[in-house]
C-alpha cells in the first residue's frame, strides 16, 4: 500500500494517504490499538464510503470500501456511533450503536445527519430536513435524539428557516445539560451563522440567536471550564474564520475573527483554559489553542496545503485528520501532534494542580481524573459531606440531580463543579 509518511518533529506525526484520490475524511476514533478514519470517496460521480484503518505509526492495515446501488457516504463518528448515508431508496440514514445498526428511512424527514455527540443513555444528531410538494426545495434545520441502547427515536425537532429561499442547515451538535446546535439559515439568499439551543429532555427550542452573515462549523460545551457557556466557530460570508462565547441564556460573552480560513472543529484541551480549534487558514491546514475567558490565540502551526476537518485527544496526544491537495487532488490526511509540538503545556495531571471529572454533566457515573493517587470528596451545594470515593462517583438512587462538587483528599487542587441529571 502506498502512503506517504512526513515526520516533522520527535513530536509530531503526519500522514498523506496517496492512495485514496478524492477522498474527505469525515471522523477519526481510536480502537484496539490503531485509528480509523471514516469518510468518503468519490469515483465517476459516485460516492462510496470508506474506513481506513491504520497503525499508530502511520501504516495502512486494511481498506473498506462500502460499495452500494446509489452514492453512499459516512457522514461522522465518535466513539459510540458511526453515521451513515445513503441515496438508496428514500435517501436513508444508517446509524451504528454499540451493538446495534438501525436505518432510518428518512429519519422523519432526515435529508442528511451532519453531526453527532453521545453522552450517557443517548446520541443526538443534527442535519437538515426538506418538505414536500411545492416546499420541496426548501429545507429546515432537524435534531433528533437517540436511545444508545435500542436505536429508538426520542425525539425529533424541527427548526423552520425564516428566510425565504433556500432554508436552515445544521452542521454541529453538542451537549451540557442543554442541546446546542449550530449551523446556517440561507435568508434571501444569503447564509446567516444561527445557534440554537434546545431542552434535551423534550426537545423544546428555548432560543435561537444569529452571529452575523456565514456558517457555524463546529459548536462544543464544557461545564467545568465554560460555566454552562457554549463556543460557537466557523467561517463568515467574508471569507474569515471566526469564535464566539455565547451563555446558556444566549448573550454573546465574546466574539472575535481570525485570518482568512474556517475553524471547522473544537476540543477542550485538560487542565488549562483552552480550546483546540482545527480548520484552515490562508489556504493550510490549521490548529492553534484559543484562551476560552478572552477568544485569544495562544498556540498556532500550520502544515500542508488543505483543511482540517475533525480533532480529538488520544492520550497525550491531538489527533487530527482532514485532507490535503495535490495538483488539485485530495488525498486523506492525518496529523498526530504531542501536546508540546505547538508550545502548549502538556495536559496538566500533578496532584497540586487542577483534575478533572468525565463526562460532566453526567447521568449515570462520573471518573476523576486516574492521575490523581487521591480519593475524592462529594459536596452538596450546601457544602455537606455526601459520599467519599476512590475513582468513580455512582450515586446511589436516593441522590437528587442538582449540582455538587467533587474535592481531592490531602490535594491543593481546587473543587471543581459536577452537574448530576436524570
Amino acid at each position: 500500500m502506498l502512503f506517504l509518511l512526513i515526520v516533522t518533529s520527535v513530536f509530531c506525526l503526519e500522514v498523506t494517504l496517496l492512495d485514496y484520490a478524492n477522498t474527505t475524511i469525515n471522523g477519526v476514533r481510536t480502537l484496539g490499538g490503531e485509528y480509523q478514519l471514516f469518510g468518503t470517496t468519490s469515483i465517476a460521480g459516485i460516492s462510496l464510503g470508506r474506513i481506513i484503518h491504520i497503525t499508530l505509526t502511520g501504516d495502512v492495515i486494511k481498506d473498506s470500501t462500502i460499495i452500494t446501488d446509489g452514492n453512499y457516504e459516512i457522514l461522522g463518528t465518535n466513539q459510540d456511533f458511526i453515521v451513515e448515508h445513503t441515496s438508496a431508496g428514500n435517501g436513508d440514514i444508517i446509524l451504528t450503536g454499540p451493538t446495534w445498526q438501525r436505518t432510518y428511512g428518512n429519519l422523519s424527514r432526515f435529508d442528511r445527519a451532519n453531526a453527532l455527540c453521545s453522552f450517557g443513555s443517548s446520541a443526538y444528531l443534527a442535519g437538515t430536513s426538506r418538505g414536500f410538494g411545492e416546499e420541496s426545495f426548501r429545507q429546515s434545520g432537524l435534531i433528533t435524539k437517540i436511545s444508545k441502547a435500542t436505536g429508538d427515536t426520542l425525539w425529533t425537532t424541527i427548526s423552520e428557516s425564516s428566510g425565504s429561499s433556500w432554508g436552515k442547515e445544521f452542521l454541529a451538535i453538542a451537549y451540557d445539560a442543554r442541546t446546542y446546535a449550530s449551523g446556517y439559515d440561507n435568508r434571501n439568499f444569503s447564509d446567516t451563522v444561527v445557534l440554537t439551543c434546545l431542552n434535551s429532555s423534550t426537545g423544546e427550542i428555548e432560543w435561537e440567536i444569529t452571529l452575523g452573515n456565514g456558517r457555524g462549523k463546529s459548536v462544543a460545551t464544557d461545564y467545568y471550564r465554560l460555566d454552562s457557556d457554549v463556543l460557537v466557530a466557523g467561517q463568515y460570508d467574508s471569507g474569515e474564520a471566526f469564535i464566539a462565547r455565547v451563555d446558556n441564556t444566549g448573550d454573546i460573552v465574546w466574539q472575535g475573527t481570525l485570518a482568512t480560513g474556517s475553524i471547522n472543529a473544537m476540543e477542550f484541551q485538560y487542565g488549562t483554559e483552552g480550546v483546540i480549534v482545527v480548520g484552515q487558514m490562508a489556504g493550510q491546514q490549521w490548529a492553534g489553542i484559543i484562551n476560552v475567558n478572552s477568544g485569544e490565540i495562544t498556540h498556532s502551526q500550520t502544515f500542508n496545503t488543505g483543511a482540517l476537518n475533525k480533532v480529538i485527544i488520544s492520550g497525550d496526544d491531538i489527533l487530527s485528520v482532514g485532507h490535503t491537495v495535490s495538483y488539485g487532488i485530495n488525498y486523506p490526511f492525518l496529523v498526530k501532534i504531542d501536546f508540546t509540538s505547538l508550545g502548549m503545556p502538556e495536559p496538566d495531571n500533578n496532584e497540586n494542580e487542577s483534575f478533572r471529572a468525565f463526562p460532566n454533566p453526567f447521568n449515570g457515573a462520573c471518573q476523576f481524573d486516574s492521575k490523581l493517587n487521591r480519593n475524592f470528596e462529594i459536596y452538596d451545594a450546601k457544602g455537606r459531606l455526601i459520599d467519599t470515593v476512590s475513582k468513580k462517583w455512582n450515586p446511589s438512587d436516593d441522590i437528587a440531580a442538582g449540582m455538587y462538587f467533587a474535592r481531592a483528599v490531602g490535594s491543593k487542587a481546587s473543587p471543581i463543579k459536577l452537574l448530576y441529571v436524570k
